[in-house]
């Protein structure tokens, strides 16, 4: 993967993390693009944090399922 250029980084649950704050071995989930067939990651979230646009609710309640 590449990293776009503003790639959002999510670690612990707080926004504006940097890629240091991340560690060997830490379960992510990466949402990207794929441009002229290179993978560019544009969010990168560490542990679980809720999706774009879904509440911490409705993020539990998909946990529990």
């Amino acid at each position: 993967f590449h990293l776009a250029e503003d790639v959002a980084i999510l670690t612990g649950g707080r926004a504006n993390s940097r890629l240091r704050d991340l560690n060997v071995g830490d379960a992510v989930t990466l949402n990207y693009d794929e441009i002229d067939g290179v993978k560019v990651a544009n969010r990168i979230v560490s542990g679980t944090a809720p999706a774009p646009g879904l509440s911490a609710q409705a993020a539990q309640r998909s946990n529990r399922n």
